[in-house]
Order: structure tokens, then C-alpha cells, then sequence
């Protein structure tokens, strides 16, 4: 049961919730459960359709309507007054009820209504669309980011999901002359970390993942054939809903899963719930993470498998947070976005005891750190604020 004592009462405001939620609403979702335990009182806010989650069902959810993002922001700022919170907490994307790529002065003009009757947080998890030669799209960027620095005037406090874009916003803040620390706030597991699940039979390869366009499962089918042919038992799960069949992406991979000469060691689980998806990463013995823009602390996939001590093998690239991930000691870098690259680091852990042992240790220590959502809720409201705390178990007990 969710405590409400005589901590903070905190309106979190994000862009959509369940049952019509992505990354950003299960992270909503999640980061208020985890205040509400501390014994925060907690109400989140977005457009309808918006219902309580059954993952946090007793955390409050107002949804309202509007057909503009003016209007939205209008209604929100009508139930903020009513439930008179300490705290506003934006989950921050560029294009929020629908504003699509030229932005709105909704959501500042809320935030700036709002600051003075609330300590407002802005938790930025997209900044804007790159420039562009199309006319369009080139306005668009511009709009979006003067959109940004709007929030920026708006908010007394900033956190962004990785360090790059920490300093995209640092250089956005001097070029605006606005002195406003920005700090990192991580994305946590999406789903709740499992115990390592021995399992019988070969090695388990696998990943907990969208057909996102960064994402290079094509390649990974090829790197387990290599694996594969050093160990004609492993197997490859590739966990979660991947599409229909009405997707080109998804016939494109099947396809290239059908023709590769693994086919038959190759497993699509479809849609979990996500305790079941905590399950099958928990029984991994490799977690593989093949994506163009690197290991990023943006990913919600990643600390479960941190978390349940299953040794990740992934890619650099633009995203990649070197502050965090280090090569050898809590994660396993590919020397090149290649199968081969991509096999030899897997066979490089699976054939090293000692190695697959050290990531396990030091990812479940990366996850204890700053990935679990008792670390990220610290950065907004350190325990010693929350009264009456409860006693917290591991998260696998």
C-alpha cells in the first residue's frame, strides 16, 4: 500500500500515460511509485486517455481534453491550482499534446504559471529535432529549441537522461546567458530486476528491445551464427514486442532470421507483461546490445540486465556515457558495429569466466548506484525529506 505522509505533494506532468504510454510514461510511472513509497503524495497529469497504471494503481491520474496544446495546457493548469502541489515535475519532450515539430508556448507558459507556487523540475529526456536542409524541418529545430530555452526560463531545476545532451544543454544555457545547473538523472529498468535464473541446456543470448531504427538486430542474428558455430547449443531470445507483420521492419528481420543458417536456435518471445520480461533477461547467459547510437544511460532495457547481473555486450556510439559504462569492468564493448566485432566480444565473455564474472559484479554495482529507482528518485528528493519511510527489500526478494 502507497503511504501518503506529510512529505512533498508532487504533480508529475508527462507527455502520455497508460493506457496510451511509450518510454516516457512507463518512466512516469515508475519514478512515482518509487516517490509514493518514500511517502511523497503524488498525482500525475497529462491529456486523456489516462487511467492508472496496474503497475502503480494506487498513485492518482488526472487526464484532460483538449484539442490544441494550448487548450491542454490550460486544463492541466486548472487541476495543478486545485491539487496545490510543492513540486512540479515535467517530463519534458520537444513535442508534448501534440505539438509535433514546431513546438508551443504551452508547456513553458504552464511552467511559468506555475513556478513560484511550486519548486518546478524539468526532466529532459528529448531536446529537439536536428537542423535540417529541408525548409520545414530547419524551422522546426529552431522553433524546438528556442521552445527548450523557454523551459529553461521556466524551471528551477534541470536534469537531462545522458551526458551528451547534458552538454547540449550547458552550451544552450551560455549561449542564453542562464545560469541554471543542469544534472543527470538516469532512466531506470522498466521492468524490476530478477536474481540470475539458472537455466539447463546451451549458452542464452538475447535482448529486450523495439525494432527501433538504431537498433541493429539484423546484425546480431549474424554475430550468433559466429557464436553459434563454437557453440552449436547456444540459443538467441530476442525478448518483447517486435511488430506485426503489417511492418516492413518486422517482415525485413524475419525474413533474415528465416534465411540465416541459425534459424532454428532463434526465439521470439512477442509481447510480455513485464514481470515475464524481467524472467527471460534474468535466464540470459549474454545480454547483446547492437545500436548505432552506443550504450546509452537513456535505455530503460539496460539496467534490468545490470541489475540481474547478466553481462552486457554492446556498441559504442554518439550516446554512448563513458562516465558511466567502462569497457572490461561493467560492460563489454564491440570493437566495430560488426558481426564479427559483435561475436568476438561475445565469445570474448562467454569463453572468460573470470571477465563474465567482473561484469556481473560491477554492472549489478553500476545498477546499485545509479540505475535502480531509489538511486534516481535521490537526485529529486534525498530520503532524509521523506517522513516515514518504509523499509525496502532488494528488488528481487
Amino acid at each position: 500500500m502507497v503511504a501518503v505522509s506529510s512529505g512533498r505533494r508532487v504533480a508529475m506532468v508527462c507527455p502520455n500515460y497508460y493506457p496510451l504510454t511509450c518510454g516516457v510514461g512507463d518512466y512516469s510511472m515508475r519514478l512515482a511509485r518509487e516517490l509514493a513509497e518514500r511517502g511523497h503524495e503524488l498525482r500525475l497529469f497529462t491529456h486523456s486517455p489516462a487511467e492508472p497504471n496496474p503497475e502503480c494503481p494506487l498513485v492518482p491520474v488526472v487526464g484532460v481534453h483538449g484539442r490544441t496544446s494550448l487548450e491542454i495546457a490550460d486544463a492541466l493548469r486548472k487541476e495543478l491550482l486545485v491539487f496545490n502541489p510543492t513540486d512540479l515535475i515535467v517530463q519534458y519532450i520537444p513535442h508534448m499534446f501534440g505539438t509535433f515539430r514546431f513546438g508551443s508556448p504551452a508547456l513553458p507558459l504552464l511552467m511559468a504559471d506555475m513556478r513560484g507556487r511550486a519548486r518546478v523540475t524539468a526532466i529532459l529526456h528529448e531536446l529537439y529535432i536536428e537542423w535540417s536542409a529541408r525548409p520545414d524541418l530547419a524551422v522546426g529545430a529552431a522553433l524546438q529549441r528556442l521552445q527548450l530555452c523557454a523551459v529553461f526560463g521556466a524551471s528551477d531545476r534541470l536534469f537531462v537522461t545522458t551526458a551528451p545532451r547534458k552538454r547540449r544543454v550547458e552550451g544552450l544555457l551560455r549561449a542564453a546567458r542562464r545560469d541554471l545547473p543542469v544534472l543527470l538523472m538516469l532512466v531506470g529498468a522498466n521492468a524490476t530486476p530478477l536474481a540470475p535464473r539458472p537455466h539447463h541446456g546451451g549458452p542464452r543470448l538475447g535482448i529486450f528491445s523495439t525494432l527501433a531504427r538504431t537498433r541493429r538486430l539484423d546484425l546480431m542474428v549474424d554475430a550468433f551464427a559466429l557464436v553459434q558455430k563454437r557453440h552449436p547449443d547456444a540459443e538467441l531470445i530476442l525478448i518483447g514486442n517486435l511488430g506485426t507483420s503489417e511492418d516492413p521492419r518486422y517482415r525485413a528481420l524475419k525474413e533474415h532470421i528465416s534465411k540465416s543458417a541459425v534459424a532454428n536456435r532463434v526465439r521470439l518471445t512477442g509481447p510480455l507483461p513485464l514481470w515475464r520480461v524481467a524472467e527471460e533477461v534474468s535466464a540470459l547467459d549474454i545480454y547483446l546490445l547492437p545500436d548505432e547510437a552506443g550504450a546509452s544511460t537513456r535505455s530503460s532495457t539496460l539496467p534490468i540486465a545490470f541489475g540481474s547481473e547478466v553481462p552486457v555486450v554492446a556498441t559504442r556510439g554518439s550516446e554512448t556515457a563513458t562516465d558511466f559504462f567502462t569497457d572490461g569492468e561493467n560492460i563489454a564493448f564491440a570493437e566495430g558495429m560488426t558481426a564479427s566485432a559483435l561475436a568476438a566480444a561475445t565469445l570474448g565473455v562467454l569463453e572468460d569466466p573470470m571477465r563474465a564474472g567482473r561484469l556481473r559484479t560491477g554492472g549489478r554495482l553500476l545498477y546499485d548506484r545509479h540505475l535502480s529507482w531509489e538511486a534516481i528518485a535521490d537526485h529529486l528528493f534525498p530520503r532524509e525529506q521523506a517522513r516515514n519511510l518504509p523499509t525496502k527489500q532488494p528488488s528481487w526478494v
